[in-house]
């Protein structure tokens, strides 16, 4: 990670290494590989404005992509978008206006960071940075086997949703030996079990889901499979259908 400008020099105060933000202070985290991040910032709340103070965090594209009332010492969490490697930068910006620290003290100390941590997530069949994450039903564990990232449905198998904005869901699905060799008839419910559109899926291919207007989230529609149920010969699971991870475009 490497720091941009509006950093105040390092301080070690009480066994604590830390740097004071005056405001729009910039980092820059390198992401080498195509996978999602999740970026952990440790901070608190300084003395140049009211307590808590209203943080938000941009990208390099000026995008929104967290925000927080920052008190206490506290660790928050945002999440980078998988894509080709390239060198993210986030921008730490405060609404308030800035004003000393104190009479005795001239410096804006809006907040200080103690750390700044990314570490790689392991990419699941739907992407919690694009507002999805895998909800209840009968969903398998996270599976790969050589370019391929899965998980295995038995039936009812939810999604997610956590962003209000999201208006279309992209999955890529594939019919299972559960189903006797017969297409993957998959209906789309949703939150009341209503259903919003139907499939009928031969062979592995990517599907659209149109999202209903929500005005609150999180809420969960579910992939149901009609029929299905077999097993086969030393395997107890039921596989009805599959779920793959779309890498990036």
């Amino acid at each position: 990670m490497l720091l941009g400008p509006n950093w105040l020099p390092a301080e070690f105060v009480n066994g604590d290494h830390f740097r004071w933000v005056t405001n729009d202070a910039t980092a820059y985290i390198p992401a080498v590989e195509r996978i999602e991040h999740r970026v952990n910032v440790e901070l608190e709340a300084g003395y140049s404005l009211p307590f808590p103070v209203a943080l938000e965090v941009f990208d390099e594209d000026d995008r929104l992509i967290a925000q927080a009332a920052v008190g206490g010492r506290q660790t928050i969490q945002l999440y980078l978008s998988a894509g080709r490697p390239k060198l993210h930068m986030l921008r730490f910006h405060v609404q308030n206006e800035n004003r000393p620290a104190a009479a005795h003290d001239p410096r804006i100390l809006n907040f200080r960071v103690f750390s700044i941590r990314a570490e790689p997530l392991r990419p699941d069949v739907v992407s919690f940075v694009a507002g999805f994450q895998i909800g209840r039903g009968e969903w398998y564990l996270l599976e790969e086997s050589g370019n391929d990232t899965f998980r295995w449905v038995n039936n009812d198998a939810e999604i997610v949703v956590t962003d209000a904005g999201a208006k279309t869901l992209e999955v890529e699905v594939e019919p299972g030996p559960g189903l006797r060799s017969q297409p993957l008839r998959l209906a789309i419910l949703g939150a009341t079990g209503d259903e919003l559109t139907r499939y009928v899926v031969e062979a592995r291919r990517r599907i659209s889901i149109d999202l209903p207007v929500s005005p609150t989230v999180p809420y969960a529609i579910k992939l149901h499979a009609d029929g299905g149920g077999a097993t086969m010969p030393g395997q107890p699971r039921v596989l009805n259908f599959r779920v793959f991870h779309i890498p990036p475009g």
